[in-house]
C-alpha cells in the first residue's frame, strides 16, 4: 500500500466463545478471529476478504489494546477492559481480556458471564493486500497479506 494512502479500518464480528472465564480476576479468553473468509463489498462490487494468518501483526493487541463498547474509542468511558495477551492458535485469533472493575462496567461483565452479551468484533487495518480473481467463478478475493488488529469490541 502506498505511504500516502491511509489504511481502511475494517471490522469482523463473531460470537463470544469464551473457553474460560475467571471471575476472581475478571478475565475471559475470547476468539476474535475465526480465520475464515468474509463476504464484503466495495465500489467494484462484492468480494471475499481473507486475512492471512502469517501476515498478522499482534503488537498493538499485545501492547494492551482496549476492549471497547461497540468500537467506540472516543472516550475513556467506552473502555470496558484491556487485552492481556493475544495469539494465533489453530488458525484462530485468541485473546485473554480483562474487564475493568469500574461500577459502570459491572453490568457488562455480568452479561458476558451470563451469556447475554455474545458477540465480539475486532477492529483492524489492512496494511498490504493481494487481489485475485478466480478464473472459473469470477469471484474477486482480497487477501490481507499484512494486517494489524488494534482493538476488540463487545457488540
Amino acid at each position: 500500500m502506498p505511504d500516502d494512502i491511509m489504511p481502511e479500518t475494517l471490522f469482523r464480528r463473531l460470537p463470544i466463545e469464551p473457553t474460560s472465564i475467571d471471575v476472581e480476576n475478571r478475565t475471559a479468553r475470547l476468539i476474535w478471529s475465526p480465520g475464515a473468509a468474509v463476504q464484503r463489498a466495495d465500489y467494484q462490487g462484492p468480494y471475499l476478504e481473507v486475512l492471512s494468518i502469517p501476515g498478522v501483526d499482534l503488537n498493538r493487541l499485545n501492547a494492551g489494546a482496549p476492549v471497547l463498547n461497540t468500537h467506540r474509542g472516543y472516550g475513556i468511558e467506552t473502555i470496558l477492559g484491556v487485552v492481556l495477551k493475544a495469539a494465533i492458535e489453530n488458525g484462530r485469533g485468541i485473546a485473554t481480556v480483562k474487564f475493568s472493575a469500574r461500577a459502570e462496567v459491572e453490568p457488562v461483565w455480568q452479561d458476558v458471564r451470563a451469556g447475554i452479551i455474545r458477540n465480539v468484533s475486532v477492529g483492524y487495518n489492512v496494511l498490504d493486500q493481494k487481489v485475485s480473481i478466480d478464473p472459473v467463478t469470477g469471484i474477486r478475493t482480497k487477501t490481507a497479506t499484512r494486517w494489524q488488529p488494534y482493538e476488540i469490541s463487545l457488540v
